[in-house]
């Protein structure tokens, strides 16, 4: 048996398995302090996490979350469920992924900012911003686990989870520290062809992943952010300058008609 070590600061922490052996709720209240300062480290952001457990509906069944991570500008979330590694992967891992992923969110966006209010007595959250963000935000998957298990990482990035393990460590003076190993999901990126024509982008996209009908996007050039009204018709998307920032005033026409494809990656938009 390898008996894992690190050294912080000239002290050195021992692997500590046996912590959280059967103690979820122990465990759940060390990711509420650890995940806000490694996220927003992480992010550059200033993180909030709260304890959620709304029952959320799938074509999987229903599954309750844990916890939820929040960022303070309200352009990040994250559903989030806190598991131990002995826990069965089909029986129980699986199923709460598999729902998860697959719940809607926006339809029920005034349900989870209840539930977050009634299990977080002190909580910061502005309601009208809230709502906004599940609108218009894509919400990251997590799993948070106590030791590391290599099938769960490959099977996670299956359901474009994020699987996160914070294995605790101890010194001999009984301090803790915890040893994080950051699985990310490598996001799909989707590249189109598109055109300038003197008023507006015209593109053809598979599918409606991307882009709703008489929405707006924000979609970056260079080093700005242009917005963009979306009109689908059946020959193609049309995507329309508008805002106070419009790109036919930044951009020359001919730099613009080599524009020869969008980058789209979740709701990130980018010209090229």
């Amino acid at each position: 048996m390898k008996l894992q070590q690190i050294l912080v600061n000239s002290n050195l922490y021992k692997n500590n398995d046996s912590l959280f052996n059967s103690n979820e709720i122990s465990f759940q209240n060390v990711v509420m302090q650890q995940l806000p300062i490694y996220l927003g480290n992480d992010l550059d952001k200033n993180i909030m996490v709260y304890k959620c457990n709304h029952k959320f509906w799938s074509d999987y069944g229903n599954a309750k979350p844990d916890l939820i991570a929040i960022s303070e500008d309200y352009n990040y979330y994250s559903i989030i469920e806190v598991e131990l590694s002995h826990h069965s992967w089909e029986s129980h891992v699986a199923r709460q992924v598999k729902c998860l992923v697959n719940a809607e969110y926006f339809n029920q966006k005034e349900k989870i900012f209840k539930n977050i209010c009634n299990t977080n007595l002190k909580n910061q959250l502005d309601e009208m911003r809230f709502y906004k963000m599940i609108d218009d935000v894509e919400p990251e998957f997590m799993i948070v686990a106590e030791k590391y298990d290599q099938s769960w990482e490959a099977k996670l990035a299956h359901f474009k989870t994020r699987y996160i393990t914070m294995s605790s460590h101890i010194n001999e003076m009984n301090d803790f520290s915890f040893l994080i190993n950051d699985c990310r999901v490598i996001k799909k990126i989707d590249k189109f062809p598109i055109e300038w024509n003197k008023y507006f982008f015209k593109f053809k996209e598979r599918g409606n992943e991307y882009f709703k009908n008489e929405s707006t996007v924000s979609i970056r050039f260079r080093e700005d952010e242009y917005i963009f009204s979306v009109g689908r018709e059946v020959d193609g998307i049309y995507l329309s300058p508008m805002g106070s920032l419009n790109i036919t005033d930044k951009v020359a026409a001919d730099d613009l008609f080599d524009i020869e494809y969008i980058e789209c990656k979740g709701k990130s938009f980018e010209l090229f």
